[in-house]
């Protein structure tokens, strides 16, 4: 019986990460805060949404692209999808284009076999970047997708000849 590889997030740093999760932080102290001062009913509101702020900050620590030996698993903020290896085609860079001046950013797409694209929510940075690891990433993802479809195909292969 082989072992099944557990979900391991390659895309794991997306730019906006950091202050969004800081934004989060201060608020949680801040409504817990006011929320005790100000009595029991506005308390429980209070833990409420302390309790709605550490889930966001949860989801928000945990988004990204997931692989195992079954599939990808991309996690964003409201919502998560898990695809087959064999429904994954490839994954590429898009640039994301904005008014805003900047750095620019990009989202990691994939694009399915049958030719439907999903954009992420993971934000890479550019090639001109020199701290840029888009290319490592989307090479290791690239990697993963044939060595799974290699391997889907040989044991397709070993089922009809034997």
């Amino acid at each position: 019986m082989t072992q099944t590889r557990q979900w391991r997030q390659v895309a794991p740093e997306a730019w906006w990460r950091t202050p969004f999760v800081v934004g989060y932080s201060l608020t949680f102290a801040a409504v817990a805060v006011l929320g005790a001062a100000l009595g029991s009913i506005q308390f429980t509101g209070s833990i409420a949404t302390v309790a709605a702020i550490a889930y966001f900050h949860y989801r928000a620590r945990t988004t990204g692209v997931y692989t195992s030996d079954s599939g990808v698993r991309l996690r964003g903020l409201a919502r998560s999808r898990e695809l087959g290896w064999a429904e994954v085609g490839k994954f590429v860079y898009r640039p994301s284009y904005s008014r805003i001046p900047g750095p620019e950013y990009g989202s990691l797409w994939v694009v399915l076999a049958d030719g439907e694209e999903l954009k992420t929510s993971v934000k890479v940075e550019p090639e001109a970047d020199p701290a840029g690891k888009t290319a490592a990433i989307l090479n290791e993802l690239n990697r993963e997708t044939r060595l799974a479809h290699a391997e889907m195909a040989a044991a397709r292969d070993a089922a009809t000849s034997g």
